[in-house]
């Protein structure tokens, strides 16, 4: 077994992991097969920060050997001893299963430190690039979210040209040569370390995309950064009166710069305005800026306790039962959900939030104005000031960021 230590060639990037990055360690495995049962593991390698140093470091474990998988197994074991948190990619479906049964074979006893991470079901301490990755495909606009496919999509060009079935082949050639042909074995050898070595740096890449999902999850860090820097309405082309844009600065450190399209909840009831179908979000590496259509039109903010309210028709709206009392009976109603509102014109903001009953949280309790009951989409009055500061503005922002 050969034992190769290299610093990681990529660029320092600047990420946010779930622990201290000297506590995180990535892995990748390679092996002659998907199945445990009917392959053989023939290189493992890790990569860690040193602190010291300010980099970061890969060893690999390679089998130059038949029968090694054990001690590789061993190795890489006691190395996660001094790590908290353990990344990589897919490996929840494939490396992790694999290295498991791997060790049952061999008999290896896991530690409860390695127990906590290899087992952990929560994603806090085995953390699966993929799994966290592929949730943002659609939003970023990414057609496929394999590894290299990513890589691609942040602008890293692979020195290695193969995949990881491809070298299945390379490795047992690499074992025929090994004796007859060293030469020839070194060229191989080189292939198959570099493949691994790609794999190692590109997940330290890959994994600053993980930024925009701190960003649209509004991460505590980036809530307490989140500052708004202008406010303004500017006329629209489209069928909004005007659209409000929104410019912001955060703290999420984005890799890309994207623009980002997403479309409002439907409506059920669209008589009065036609809205643009999206609002816009364009995002650089630390400033952002929103464009939301602003309409002016009649909707209802619908009360709550409808049996405390009676609707009346020929006004098309509800009051109070202590104020209906003075209404003649034949006038007045008794209230549902559905008709216990008061109406309101004005110029308002649609939300990307659907609206669910009562269980809608408003910024700052801003009424929620809808068009008809229970419309997913709904509408908050839009403020007559303008100004950053204001409360409602940094509410909106992270709301709106939280449904992308």
């Amino acid at each position: 077994m050969k034992t190769i230590t290299t610093p990681a060639t990529a660029p320092l990037p600047e990420i946010r992991l779930t622990h201290p990055q000297e506590q995180c360690l990535f892995f990748d495995i390679e092996t002659t097969g998907l199945s445990p049962r009917a392959s053989s593991l023939y290189l493992i390698g890790v990569m860690a920060y040193d602190p010291a140093e300010k980099i970061w470091v890969i060893t690999q474990w390679f089998a130059d050997r038949y029968r090694e998988e054990e001690a590789m197994i061993r190795l890489f074991l006691d190395t996660l001893e001094q790590y908290e948190a353990l990344y990589h990619f897919n490996g929840k479906t494939f490396d992790i299963p694999y290295l498991l049964h791997k060790a049952e074979k061999y008999h290896i006893e896991l530690s409860n430190h390695a127990v906590k991470i290899l087992q952990d079901t929560t994603g806090s301490r085995s953390i699966d690039l993929l799994a966290q990755i592929r949730p943002l495909k659609k939003t970023l606009g990414i057609a496929k979210a394999g590894q290299t496919d990513l890589e691609r999509w942040m602008g890293i060009a692979r020195k290695d040209t193969f995949t990881g079935g491809e070298l299945i082949s390379v490795y047992s050639q690499y074992m025929q040569d090994r004796l007859l042909h060293p030469d020839q074995a070194e060229k191989l050898e080189h292939f198959l370390l570099l493949h691994n070595h790609d794999d190692m740096e590109g997940m330290l890449t890959v994994s600053r995309m993980l930024q925009y999902r701190n960003l649209f999850n509004v991460i505590p860090e980036l809530k307490d950064h989140l500052q708004i820097t202008h406010i303004a309405l500017t006329p629209s082309s489209e069928n909004s009166e005007s659209i409000l844009i929104l410019t912001f600065q955060h703290d999420a450190s984005l890799p890309q710069s994207v623009s980002l399209s997403h479309s409002f909840p439907e409506s059920k009831d669209l008589t009065s305005n036609v809205l643009p179908d999206h609002c816009i979000l364009d995002l650089d590496t630390n400033t952002g800026t929103l464009h939301v259509p602003v309409i002016t039109a009649e909707l209802k903010f619908f009360l709550p306790d409808p049996k405390e309210y009676f609707y009346l028709p020929s006004e098309d709206q509800a009051i109070h039962r202590s104020v209906a009392e003075f209404v003649e009976p034949s006038h007045r109603k008794k209230a549902t959900a559905a008709t216990c509102y008061q109406r309101k014109q004005g110029r308002f903001l649609p939300a990307l939030a659907q609206y669910r009953a009562n269980r809608f949280s408003s910024p700052q309790d801003t009424p929620v104005f809808l068009q008809i009951y229970r419309d997913k989409l709904c509408f908050y009055e839009l403020p007559d000031a303008l100004e950053p500061e204001h409360p409602f503005w940094k509410e909106f922002l992270i709301q709106t960021l939280q449904a992308w």
